[in-house]
């Protein structure tokens, strides 16, 4: 197993963001507002999409073993979890 695969959720979160903002940040767009944001974080690398899993993809198209990070650009977060009633 290789070095990358032995870090915790929590070093991939961190290094994902880091490369979201250093990478993607000062690329973006009004457009972009709402794009999700897939991060290959050992490639510095991104794929955007207004669908997830289409970013998602086009990320393991590129890396099929890459560690990824999923942004939603312009919110604090990709996605909300919330309990069901």
């Amino acid at each position: 197993m290789s070095a990358t695969r032995t870090r915790s959720l929590n070093e991939i979160a961190q290094k994902g963001r880091e490369v979201f903002r250093r990478v993607v940040e000062p690329q973006l767009t009004p457009d972009d507002l709402g794009k999700f944001v897939a991060v290959a974080v050992d490639h510095d690398d991104f794929a955007m999409s207004s669908a997830e899993i289409d970013a998602i993809m086009q990320i393991m198209a590129r890396y099929p073993d890459a560690l990824m990070h999923l942004e939603r650009a312009g919110y604090p977060a990709a996605c909300k979890i919330r309990r069901c009633p």
